[in-house]
């Protein structure tokens, strides 16, 4: 069965070759034609009519060619035989991209979301079909920029400001985002100007379950899991904490590498949590996260040296924060703590699982909310 199906997926992209060799672009017929016969290939559903003329588009059609090129059930000798065909019909679907990309991801089931749809400036959080759905607007030459072209890049940085100001907006408790690396995409923003409005979520959501068709589950190198029944979400509701979230989201600017880099350990560590095997690494990113909230307070006191100045955090403490004594002397005494989890071997010897407690990780959480919370906007919250 799946010999026949390479031969014809090589039948296929010859027979493109052919239609398409002695033309230098595409009607919107030709691309309708790829379309199709790309989804027959596939045994696929054609989008709603209301869809379908937005999915008769270079970028969206390349996609989907593209996709079936690299195909997990095509060899290496079926990519060799349909190299020349692919290149041929592909060169005449590229099209100029814009300064913008969307980014469109369904949030995993291990987070904890609002029960309302929250939108400002170049991010969109809503929950579609119940599934919780986030999207931003970035530029691609920032992003890369900021990614320091890092291979490992796993969120935006619209998609970090949004996350974490949800997780600072309540007074007490949590809420939480939850990024897998999968069941999300980019896609070039002048596509979606070319969609009215009232259908713009509809084709992402429809897009996305054309992407995820030909993404394979449950891989030795998996890049995607089902995604989870509704009843696996939680939500809570966030209607009070609206006007909070929105202020600090305003507060928070993607162009600070320091703040940018110390909310990255504060979601991960939430998210390292929900498997507690991965609990010791959690309370590590805590750690790393309120050594990052310290740098930021200085530098909010107008010290901007690298080195921090115990005296100077000391006296904020103090002056701005409830028992800020308490706290600074809390925080002394956890740094041996820290040590033992970030170094193999310490100046009083080796454990190989050191002595920690859930509380450890809920007391640093609580701390990095409200250290970052003041950072922002100057805001205390007690948990």
């Amino acid at each position: 069965m799946i010999s026949f199906i390479n031969e014809y997926t090589i039948k296929l992209f010859k027979a493109l070759y052919e239609k398409f060799k002695q033309k230098n672009s595409l009607t919107k017929g030709d691309l309708e034609f790829i379309f199709d016969h790309c989804l027959d290939l596939m045994e696929m559903p054609k989008p709603s009519k209301a869809l379908y003329n937005y999915f008769i588009n270079p970028t969206v059609v390349s996609i989907i060619l593209t996709h079936i090129h690299n195909y997990d059930r095509l060899t290496y000798e079926d990519r060799k035989r349909i190299k020349k065909y692919y290149e041929h019909v592909y060169s005449l679907l590229r099209s100029k991209k814009s300064n913008y990309y969307l980014q469109y991801r369904i949030l995993g089931s291990q987070g904890y979301y609002p029960d309302c749809e929250l939108k400002k400036d170049n991010w969109h959080y809503l929950i579609q079909n119940m599934l919780p759905v986030l999207i931003t607007k970035n530029k691609y030459s920032a992003e890369d920029e900021f990614l320091n072209y890092s291979e490992i890049g796993w969120i935006t940085r619209n998609e970090l400001k949004i996350a974490t100001a949800v997780q600072l907006a309540l007074d007490t408790g949590l809420v939480h985002f939850y990024f897998n690396d999968y069941n999300n995409y980019q896609i070039d923003y002048s596509i979606l100007e070319q969609i009215p409005k009232q259908l713009r979520l509809s084709f992402l959501s429809e897009l996305m379950a054309f992407n995820n068709r030909f993404i394979p589950l449950n891989e030795y190198f998996a890049r995607r899991e089902q995604i989870p029944d509704v009843t696996n979400y939680m939500y809570r509701s966030f209607t009070n904490y609206e006007s909070i979230l929105y202020k600090l989201a305003s507060a928070f600017s993607i162009r600070n590498h320091l703040l940018l880099r110390t909310s990255t350990h504060f979601l991960k560590a939430i998210m390292l949590w929900s498997n507690r095997s991965f609990g010791e690494e959690a309370i590590a990113n805590t750690f790393f996260c309120i050594e990052g909230c310290l740098h930021l307070l200085q530098k909010k006191f107008g010290n901007h040296s690298t080195k921090l100045d115990l005296n100077l955090i000391k006296k904020i403490f103090v002056d701005n924060f409830p028992m800020g004594d308490n706290i600074f002397d809390s925080l002394q005494e956890d740094y041996a703590t820290r040590i033992q989890l970030v170094h193999p071997e310490t100046d009083w010897g080796t454990e190989w699982n050191p002595f920690i407690m859930a509380d450890d990780f809920y007391a640093n959480i609580s701390f990095c909310r409200m250290l970052l919370n003041f950072i922002l906007i100057d805001r205390i919250i007690e948990e």
